[in-house]
Parts: structure tokens; sequence; C-alpha cells
């Protein structure tokens, strides 16, 4: 079993998977400063207080956790990579402060939309029913878009100056009855 102690003693980690732990708490990662990549998915004892001095922090996953707020990563302004999927209580306002971020995944996250996508170049919206066709054009940088079933009944899309739309791209959108791709 690894303890809290032991994690602590780790100073050089920079990759940590707590998910679905209930062993590693606040007093284990609180000084892993070192952290680029944390795993917090289904995490039920790492709260603000644990991950508010990571501020090396680049890769972020919070799925589905209820513990950290916006208060625990407004500091974090390395991340480049976050991860709400299950949704979590991160709002679109600390979201769309984040001015590194390039990947975003949202599935099944109904509370982040709008100006939060904005810097996004990788975004994940599977599941995600909230997304509009103004939330998908303001995606100035997005090079990949995952969107299984998440715009289903997305009928009018506009790709302007965009020459990476493929087959696989639009392939779901079978309600669609406006489609615009002129460069």
């Amino acid at each position: 079993m690894v303890t809290d102690e032991e994690i602590a003693k780790l100073h050089n980690l920079q990759t940590l998977d707590p998910s679905l732990d209930n062993l590693i708490s606040n007093e284990g990662i609180t000084n892993l400063t070192n952290l680029a990549r944390l795993d917090l998915d289904c995490n039920c004892l790492i709260s603000d207080e644990g991950i508010i001095s990571l501020i090396g922090l680049k890769h972020l996953i919070l799925g589905r956790n209820d513990l950290i707020t916006d208060a625990g990563i407004e500091g974090l302004t390395n991340i480049e990579s976050l991860e709400l999927r299950g949704g979590s209580k991160i709002t679109d306002q600390l979201v769309s402060e984040f001015v590194n971020l390039a990947d975003l995944d949202l599935s099944y996250n109904y509370k982040i939309k709008n100006d939060s996508l904005k810097r996004s170049t990788n975004l994940n919206l599977n599941g995600n029913y909230t997304i509009s066709g103004y939330d998908i054009e303001i995606l100035t940088n997005l090079i990949t878009l995952r969107m299984s079933g998440a715009l289903i009944n997305l009928i009018s899309l506009i790709m302007s100056f965009n020459s990476n739309v493929t087959d696989d791209t639009i392939m779901e959108l079978t309600n669609m009855t406006s489609l615009c791709l002129y460069n």
C-alpha cells in the first residue's frame, strides 16, 4: 500500500495518477512541485488545498471530481491540457483565462461552453449536447474536434478558411441543412 508519506518523498515525480484512489490525499502531493501531469479522475481525497501549489502542472485531469474548484487551479497558469469529462466544479470563466490551454476535453460535461473553447486546438465534445453553432464558429485555432454524437442536431455549419475539413469531420451531422466550406 502506497501512503502519503512515501509519495511526498518523491520530489522529482513528474507524473502522478491517483485516479480512483482512496489512499493518496492532499498531504501526499502538496510538495510535489515538479509534477507536470496529474490525473484526479474520480479521486475522492485530493482537493483544492492539495493542488494549489503545483504551479508546474501542464496536464490536469479532473473528470468526475467535485473536490477541485476554480480556487484550487486558478494559479496553475501553465496548464496546456485540461480534461473535465463527466463534469467538475470548474467554470467557464476560469477555463477561458488559461492562455496556454490547447487541449480541452469536455466529453459529457455540460457546464463549460462559449468563449472557454476559443483557444483550443484539440477539443473533445463527445456526448456534450450544450455546444451550439456559435460555439463552433469561435474555434479559430481548432485542429482536432472529437464530437461523436455531440452535434447531431446541428443544422448549420460555416467552416470558412478551413482546408482541414474531411468526411470524418461531418459524417455524423445528419441533420445539417446548411454547410459552407469557402476559402
